[in-house]
Order: C-alpha cells, then sequence, then structure tokens
C-alpha cells in the first residue's frame, strides 16, 4: 500500500493552500521531434488528460495515488512559490509517472511557467519534461528563454547540454555542445548536483567519456561560442572514465549520458540508455513497508529517464525479486542495457521472447513495440503488437497516437 508514500507527498502539498491550477495550456505541442520513449505515451498534443488504464498501480491503491494528485495539481501554484525545502518533487513526480498522470503534470508546470515566469523553480523541471516527451522545438525555445534569464545557473548548461545529447553519437558538433554546456555548468559550480543532488563526478565521467570520441578541435569551437577558455579534462575525470567508460545513448527524445556497463542478465535483462537524459538522479527511498511493485518500477523508469543506469538496474531488479514475471521491470532492464552493443543480439531476444506472451496487455504491447521500432528496427514485430493493442484498447491507441506509429511502421 502507499501509504508512507502518500504521507511522505501528502507533507509537501499540504504544507501549502490550495491554488487553482487548470491543467495544461491549450494547443497542440510541435511533435516534429518524434516519439516519446520516457512515458508510455505518444501524444501531439500535451492536453489536461489521464491516461486510459494505467498499468502500474492496482485498483487498491488508485485512491490514495490519485488523491496525492489532485491535491497537488491544486496546490503547484503555491508550492513552487514557497519552494521545495523537503525535496519532495522526485517522489511527487514518481506517483504522477506511475498513475499515469505524467501529461498532467506537464501541463501544471506549463501553467506554473507562465505565471511565474522563466525565474520559477519549475522551468527546468519543464525543459526536462520537453526533452523527455522528445518535444525538441518546445525544449529548444524554452531553453533559449532560459539561457538568456538565467545563464548564470549550472543548471541551465547542464539542461543545454541534455538537449544536444540525443544527437551526440552521430554528431561529433552535438557531441561539442554538450561538453561545452556541461565545461561550463562545472566552471559555475564545481559541486552541481544536478536534480536530485547526483553530484558532479558522474558528470565528470560523462564528459570525460565524450571528449574520447569529440575532437579536440570541435570542442575548442563550441567552448568559444559560449565564450569560454578551453577546459582540460581533469585528472579526476580521467580516473573515473578508466573505471566506467560506458555511455549511455540518450533516447531520441532526452537527455541521457555515458554511464556504467552493465553485466549482463539471465532472463531480465542489463542496462541500458534510456531517452532522456541526463545525469539526474532518483535517490531511492528508505524502504517503506513492502513498497509496491508499481512505485519501485517507477522509480526505475525515472533513475533510467534520468541517465542514472545503476539506480534503474537497482530499482527493477528489486521489483523482479517481487514480481519475477513482471513485464515493466524487464523492458526496463533491456533499454538500461541497450547501449552496451555486444549484449543486443541478446536484448532483442528477450524483447521478442516478452512479445509472445499472452497476458500481455495492451499498453504493454505498445510499449514493446515502442522498443522493438525505434531500436530493433523490428517494424513488423511493432506492427503486429501495435495492430493488436489497437483492437483491444481504441482508447488507448488514440491516447498515444498508434495510428501514426503503425503508419510510420509501414514504409
Amino acid at each position: 500500500m502507499l501509504n508512507s508514500l502518500e504521507k511522505l507527498l501528502v507533507a509537501a502539498v499540504v504544507l501549502v493552500s490550495a491554488a487553482s491550477v487548470t491543467g495544461c495550456s491549450e494547443g497542440p505541442v510541435d511533435d516534429s521531434a518524434g516519439t516519446a520513449y520516457f512515458s508510455p505515451l505518444e501524444t501531439t498534443e500535451v492536453t489536461s488528460q489521464t491516461i486510459p488504464q494505467p498499468q502500474l498501480v492496482p485498483e487498491n491503491e488508485r485512491a490514495n495515488v490519485d488523491a496525492v494528485v489532485e491535491g497537488f495539481s491544486r496546490s503547484a501554484l503555491k508550492f513552487f512559490e514557497r519552494g521545495d525545502p523537503e525535496g519532495r518533487l522526485p517522489e511527487i513526480e514518481a506517483v504522477f509517472i506511475a498513475s499515469g498522470h505524467y501529461l498532467d503534470l506537464v501541463g501544471i508546470y506549463q501553467n506554473v511557467v507562465e505565471k511565474q515566469g522563466i525565474s520559477s523553480q519549475a522551468t527546468p523541471r519543464l525543459a526536462r519534461a520537453y526533452l523527455r516527451l522528445g518535444q525538441e522545438h518546445k525544449a529548444r525555445e524554452l531553453l533559449d528563454e532560459i539561457i538568456a534569464e538565467r545563464g548564470d545557473e549550472a543548471l541551465t548548461w547542464f539542461l543545454n547540454g541534455a538537449y544536444w545529447l540525443p544527437k551526440a553519437e552521430g554528431s561529433k558538433e552535438a557531441s561539442a555542445k554538450v561538453i561545452a554546456s556541461w565545461q561550463k555548468a562545472l566552471s559555475i559550480d564545481p559541486n552541481f548536483e544536478g536534480f536530485e543532488q547526483q553530484g558532479a563526478p558522474p558528470l565528470r565521467e560523462q564528459l570525460s567519456a565524450l571528449r574520447q570520441r569529440t575532437p579536440k578541435e570541435d570542442v575548442e569551437e563550441a567552448v568559444a561560442a559560449l565564450g569560454e577558455a578551453p577546459a582540460q579534462p581533469t585528472p579526476d575525470a580521467e580516473e573515473e572514465t578508466e573505471t566506467e567508460s560506458e555511455a549511455q545513448a540518450p533516447e531520441a527524445q532526452a537527455e541521457t549520458a555515458p554511464v556504467a556497463e552493465a553485466a549482463p542478465v539471465a532472463e531480465a535483462e542489463p542496462e541500458a540508455a534510456v531517452p532522456e537524459a541526463a545525469a539526474l538522479e532518483a535517490a531511492p527511498a528508505p524502504e517503506q513497508a513492502a513498497e509496491p511493485v508499481a512505485v519501485t518500477i517507477a522509480r526505475g523508469q525515472m533513475a533510467l529517464s534520468q541517465g542514472q543506469s545503476d539506480q534503474a538496474k537497482q530499482f527493477f531488479n528489486k521489483a523482479l525479486e517481487r514480481d519475477p514475471d513482471n513485464v515493466e521491470a524487464r523492458l526496463g532492464l533491456v533499454q538500461n542495457a541497450w547501449r552496451n552493443e555486444d549484449q543486443r543480439n541478446e536484448l532483442a531476444r528477450t524483447v521478442r521472447k516478452l512479445a509472445e506472451r499472452d497476458d500481455l496487455t495492451p499498453r504493454q504491447q505498445y510499449e514493446i513495440g515502442l522498443f522493438a521500432f525505434t531500436k530493433m528496427s523490428a517494424n513488423e514485430l511493432a506492427l503486429e503488437l501495435w495492430q493488436d493493442a489497437k483492437k483491444r484498447d481504441p482508447a488507448l491507441a488514440k491516447s498515444v497516437g498508434l495510428d501514426g506509429l503503425i503508419e510510420r511502421a509501414r514504409r
């Protein structure tokens, strides 16, 4: 049951009085950047809605979760006016994710930023949300405003690097821009802690890994464009790179980064790259009386989206200890290991094995199909899963834009 987690989250909203929040701003969000990889959704609009039939939260726990979601929705404006001294936002985001309300959370961030301006504490969260959802143009527009107004903050340049990271694997120019941005973040704050106090050392590891595959002249050009003096790799960074050189690739949508290599997992897969990016830590909450598997998986998804490969692997394995057949946890481990090219054949077999299960929900079919399509180029497998999911759950198909995905897979 979510009682202990609920108390933790409700504490963050009880401290503020109710304030009306209408949800997401109206109008379509530019979808030209492509598919959303972080959340189990694909959308051309960010509207105030609940994703139909979320699978992660059991029915007997939904009332508690809904109370947290509704309470934060009412109190969000004053919550951000007050700040977040207790550090509740990571747990609040986890509940919105687990309950299928992630787009509602994006809408809350949009409204808070609209009313409080770029200086709002919600602004970096909104930028990260756009990166998670693959809304590249929205993210770029917002980041340009953040740079203009908050260019003296390390988090600004961290996010700017996260924006370029999905392109860094195939572009030396993009890789150089990541390096320049993250170097600038560390020059502003050598002890930069990111969103969830992840710490500067891992960011230096990631920079070292990127430098190894990026021409020096490209880095110097990108650094000069930011008006910074070229930075040299630190001894600490070099040491860290020797021990952890595995780069975690971003899914086409967000902020990920190079991280530690995962050992192959038999049935429940190893680690991988995720959409979305950035070395943002989802710190594990203390063990609370039998935390629901749904919440553990949500924490794993959050860690994965934030580039925390080791954390994500721990959460997914923890979920599998309690529910060995859990599809979301197994797929999470596959995503978390996909960056390791020598494991991809084995991981692809695992995905196909998952796809053959006869107990999959339509949402699970959608998620497995999305991975098969975007990472494995297994269009036929994706089509088979998506067409069946569409027949079984037309409402889900509409909410995630399944018709568009099916059309793309047929090309």
